[in-house]
């Protein structure tokens, strides 16, 4: 792998996880959610728009015309998979801790920060499975065919 290939994978990852950070962060300003200042509910939470489902799979298929080498971009993907979950989930770590003012609850109780850890990890679970695997995979197998076939690179 060489620096351009790496550069591409980091804005990759970077435009996926700044996607479902955009859509965590708009669940929380409707009214029902800023009134109330919920974490997670079973049955309702931030879910992938049109704009972020077509931003992540813009981000995929340039990904995939930009990378030449389909070893390199299976090793790319499921490295930008990975790394977007995790900073995803460290941001709504972040944003339930701090933002919504849930460390005056969750701080008197030991290993409280695992709860809210957790909560952030179902919020972006449901927003990465199948959603942004699917169109990360797609666009990325799209775009590896258009550089085969129409660009001849």
């Amino acid at each position: 792998m060489n620096r351009k290939e790496i550069l591409i994978i980091s804005l990759w990852a970077c435009a996926i996880t700044l996607t479902l950070i955009l859509t965590y962060y708009s669940i929380y300003l409707t009214a029902k959610w800023r009134v109330y200042k919920i974490a997670w509910h079973p049955t309702e939470g931030p879910s992938l728009n049109i704009y972020g489902m077509s931003a992540i799979f813009a981000s995929s298929m340039l990904a995939g015309i930009f990378i030449g080498d389909s070893k390199t971009l299976v090793y790319g993907l499921i490295s930008t998979l990975v790394l977007s979950f995790v900073l995803s989930v460290l941001y709504g770590f972040t944003f339930i801790w701090f933002i919504l003012g849930y460390s005056a609850n969750f701080s008197v109780i030991p290993y409280g920060w695992e709860w809210v850890l957790y909560m952030a990890f179902l919020n972006c679970f449901r927003m990465f499975i199948p959603a942004t695997l699917l169109l990360s995979i797609i666009g990325a197998g799209i775009g590896s065919l258009l550089r085969a076939r129409v660009f001849n690179l």
